[in-house]
């Protein structure tokens, strides 16, 4: 008999969590953890050094991956911060439309220009942002990180 009141108690004791509205974990922040636009920009800046020297590699596979990553990067910063003017998105993701072809032609000149095209559209994107410090820059030429780009690359089969 001295056992059923603690049965009881347990009993009351496992289930009140369950009703109540206080449990601090149990709801989502009030404020929650919002994706901050300088941090997908800084994984953006790499990703366009990266393309750059990609494309002295003659890379394309990288160069194909890089644009995927570099255009869903673009579409998830115009949808979380919605005041990006949608003609500075648009006029990013037009270069990088015409590098997918390229790649796919695999057209070096055709890459090179629309990478050209790429930076000044990310520089005229952080000008009208006011933060035109932030600039890309084209990686000069024979600049010997394409030879580390290649050296780092698993070797291929000949097709």
């Amino acid at each position: 008999m001295a056992r059923l009141p603690v049965i009881i108690l347990s009993l009351i004791a496992a289930i009140y969590p369950a009703f109540s509205d206080d449990v601090p974990f149990a709801e989502p922040s009030a404020r929650s953890a919002a994706v901050v636009l300088a941090d997908i920009m800084q994984a953006t800046q790499w990703r366009h050094i990266k393309l750059g020297y990609a494309i002295d590699a003659k890379n394309w596979s990288l160069l194909d991956y890089e644009i995927g990553k570099l255009a869903d990067t673009f579409e998830r910063a115009a949808m979380l911060y919605q005041n990006i003017p949608a003609d500075l998105i648009v006029g990013a993701m037009k270069p990088l439309n015409e590098m997918r072809e390229a790649v796919s032609e695999k057209n070096s000149v055709k890459l090179h220009t629309n990478y050209s095209k790429l930076t000044d559209a990310c520089n005229a994107c952080h000008r009208a942002a006011l933060v035109g410090f932030h600039c890309h820059y084209d990686p000069p030429k024979n600049s010997g990180i394409s030879t580390i780009v290649k050296s780092a690359l698993p070797a291929r089969a000949p097709s």
